[in-house]
């Protein structure tokens, strides 16, 4: 029969001493662990409740009919959730279901967030999370009056608002100097030529020129 030494006590006592070490280790990881789920748990609590007090009790009912612009200069066209509706040109505006218009910003998010067509609710914009870009929107007819702006206004609309809206703004100006059966228009035009050159500088373009080019362009196909 084997003998115990002093110094096999010694060593068994230490590997007990050195497991004893690991779990009171791994304990250690573990309440760390259990700590940072909890404070994660509370940081998610809260950011939904902040989303809650941000859209507050707020609701529309699926078959509200909602008044939608197209702000972009040609035919738009939204696929609701019931069929695609078209809108023929800039400034149409025609009533669409909330769902549709759920559906159809959730299909062509960008359209939504860049202004291709504006939504004439403050509830549904702030539910379907369009608030933000709504502040670089511009109204169709702030839109077709932006010559009667001062030239600060007319940077600073031109400035803060959406490649999409700067592009809708630039094929306007010069389809009215190019067109010739609204001679009214065309006369107000010409006579804004100083105002036309600011959106011109704003969205860095020579507007006035694109016009003529156009227009000599057409007198060469006739």
């Amino acid at each position: 029969m084997a003998k115990t030494t002093k110094i096999d006590i010694e060593e068994k006592e230490n590997i007990i001493d050195d497991k004893d070490v690991e779990i009171i280790d791994y304990k250690a990881e573990y309440e760390k662990l259990k700590a940072k789920t909890e404070a994660l748990k509370l940081e998610n609590k809260k950011s939904e409740e902040d989303q809650d007090e941000c859209n507050g009790d707020l609701s529309i009912s699926p078959s509200k009919m909602i008044n939608v612009t197209n702000l972009f200069y040609g035919t738009l066209y939204l696929e609701g959730l019931h069929g695609t509706l078209e809108f023929p040109g800039f400034g149409i505006t025609r009533p669409m279901t909330f769902e549709d218009i759920s559906h159809a910003q959730s299909k062509a998010r960008t359209f939504a967030t860049e202004g291709y067509f504006y939504i004439h609710d403050e509830n549904a914009v702030k539910l379907l999370y369009l608030e933000d870009s709504y502040k670089h929107f511009v109204k169709k007819d702030k839109i077709k009056k932006i010559l009667d702006l001062s030239e600060k206004q007319i940077k600073d609309l031109i400035g803060n608002t959406t490649q999409i809206i700067k592009d809708t703004i630039a094929s306007m100006i010069v389809d009215g100097l190019v067109k010739d059966e609204d001679l009214d228009y065309q006369d107000k035009l010409f006579a804004s030529k100083s105002k036309i050159a600011v959106v011109g500088d704003a969205l860095g373009k020579d507007l006035i020129e694109i016009s003529r080019q156009i227009i000599e362009s057409n007198r060469d196909i006739k």
